[in-house]
């Protein structure tokens, strides 16, 4: 028996929690999560070295946890919104972190201090572009990380240690579907690839 999904994402790093986290608001039922690291709870045990790049939150599950909260900085989203809609998806994001735990205290909010850091910085023929950012701390960002973990776990299916081969291809087109590396199919009516960096 084939297995079938609404939509399956690849990748368990921001984009694909996001991108769960979305569809899941939007009622939608029938989502496979991939990952092809370790779970939260086992990149815990193994500890930083043994799962650092893979897993349950990305990269940058190990980080400091600084959210850079500005549209100047970080991608290129910009080439497909206006300006105003980018700096809702940010506040929209930032919220979305805060509901999950994320501090309330941002950092570069200080206008009179980034303008002396903008001077300065002019007199070394630099441009800083501001920004706020929210802090996490590494350990807050593992906690924050378990809480999606946990909010996701009842509302979609989610495997890690589970490495994408590549999307189902009919006549050169995507055919609804991705194969894993050990050659089963899982078919879906649409994939959203997130396989970070």
């Amino acid at each position: 028996m084939t297995q079938r999904y609404r939509v399956i994402i690849v990748g368990a790093g921001p984009a694909g929690i996001f991108a769960a986290l979305e569809l899941t608001r939007d009622g939608v039922d029938g989502v496979l999560l991939l990952e092809k690291g370790p779970d939260l709870a086992e990149r815990q045990r193994l500890g930083r070295e043994g799962s650092m790049l893979a897993g349950w939150g990305g990269a940058g599950a190990y980080s400091d946890g600084k959210l850079a909260l500005s549209t100047k900085i970080g991608g290129f989203l910009d080439r497909h919104c206006t300006p105003g809609q980018l700096a809702e998806l940010v506040e929209y994001v930032d919220e979305t972190y805060r509901a999950f735990g994320a501090p309330t205290e941002l950092y570069g909010a200080d206008a009179e201090a980034v303008a002396s850091l903008q001077r300065q910085a002019a007199r070394l023929d630099m441009k800083l572009i501001p920004s706020r950012y929210r802090h996490l701390g590494t350990e807050g960002c593992e906690e924050l990380l378990g809480k999606l973990r946990t909010h996701l776990g009842g509302r979609v299916a989610i495997r890690c240690g589970t490495p994408v081969a590549g999307v189902l291809v009919e006549s050169g087109k995507a055919a609804g579907g991705v194969r894993l590396e050990d050659g089963t199919e899982i078919a879906a009516d649409y994939v959203i690839l997130a396989p970070g960096r």
